[in-house]
């Protein structure tokens, strides 16, 4: 876990907010568009953390998404889980 941490520091994109969990399970369709819901993990770093949770056809066609950074931040949310 230690290893694949450091690793997401040493990204070329810039931090934002992020949810933390963006899957399906977390997301309410409602009239005025969806809304994602269990912000407990909402944190800031880089996009490619919540696109490692989105299947791979949205990382892949999410313009300027580090693709290296993104298959590092889905190994990292592998390990977590396991954990």
């Amino acid at each position: 876990l230690r290893g694949l941490g450091a690793a997401l520091g040493t990204g070329r994109t810039g931090e934002q907010l992020l949810h933390g969990e963006p899957h399906p399970g977390n997301l309410l369709h409602t009239r005025r568009g969806p809304l994602f819901v269990d912000l407990a993990t909402c944190c800031r770093g880089p996009v490619e953390f919540d696109l490692a949770h989105a299947p791979e056809e949205v990382a892949r066609h999410y313009a300027g998404a580090d693709q290296d950074l993104v298959r590092r931040c889905r190994a990292l949310n592998w390990a977590l889980f396991s954990a």
